[in-house]
């Protein structure tokens, strides 16, 4: 119950770290949202990714792996469907430039919003996760 807990934590800052840096989340009640999100994320995380995983797993072992990011976005697309007031907009990346190293302003749309959005959020989690 403690690790659930810790993980509903550390998805809740997280969906609100990758909101305030992809601008790509809609939370329409505020924090109440996030915090459903967050826990349908979870209960996905602990109780359907093991399932999802192995019926997705003949096309991992054809694609040697490579397409195990699917899963993650279904989770963010079941989500949105599960949670009305959570939406994935246009992912908007507004650039970066320092001593002459830059990185162009870019944006998604439609799926593949929900792909950049499914990547920045497992990349945060990880980070979280590996921090606590």
């Amino acid at each position: 119950m403690k690790k659930l807990l810790k993980y509903w934590l550390i998805g809740i800052l997280s969906l609100l770290a990758v909101a305030q840096l992809g601008h790509v989340f809609v939370f329409a009640n505020g924090y109440l949202t996030v915090i459903e999100a967050a826990l349908f994320l979870t209960i996905f995380e602990y109780f359907l990714k093991p399932l999802v995983k192995l019926l997705f797993l003949p096309v991992n072992i054809v694609t040697l792996g490579s397409l195990r990011w699917l899963i993650d976005v279904l989770a963010l697309f079941l989500a949105t469907a599960a949670v009305p007031s959570f939406q994935v907009k246009t992912f908007a990346f507004a650039g970066f430039q320092s001593n002459g190293f830059v990185v162009p302003a870019f944006s998604f749309s439609g799926f593949w919003a929900y792909v950049a959005a499914a990547f920045s959020l497992n990349i945060i989690i990880g980070l979280f996760r590996w921090l606590f």
